[in-house]
């Protein structure tokens, strides 16, 4: 997995009379249209989406049953989603 380079977070959404902005600092700004909120909404969670994605695949969630016996929470084939969106948002 190539190593990640992208601006962390936190992201903040904030909305201006004339458009939508996601800031992490003062040099980091997107601005969008005002219609445009749900995008600037999915790319201000970006960086926490990113570690839960990373903490799916590094982990997968083990659970212990009313027995004591250790399950994965989290399925094989949904670790391997997980994977796809990290290798798409690093591509």
């Amino acid at each position: 997995m190539k190593h990640i380079t992208h601006t962390p977070g936190p992201w903040v959404l904030q909305k201006t009379p004339s458009r939508i902005e996601v800031k992490q600092d003062a040099l980091h700004t997107l601005n969008f249209v005002l219609n445009d909120e749900a995008n600037a909404r999915l790319i201000a969670a970006s960086p926490e989406l990113l570690d839960a994605l990373l903490l799916i695949v590094d982990t997968g969630f083990h659970v212990k049953d009313e027995y004591g016996h250790v399950h994965w929470a989290i399925s094989e084939k949904q670790r391997a989603i997980a994977r796809a969106a990290i290798a798409k948002a690093m591509e």
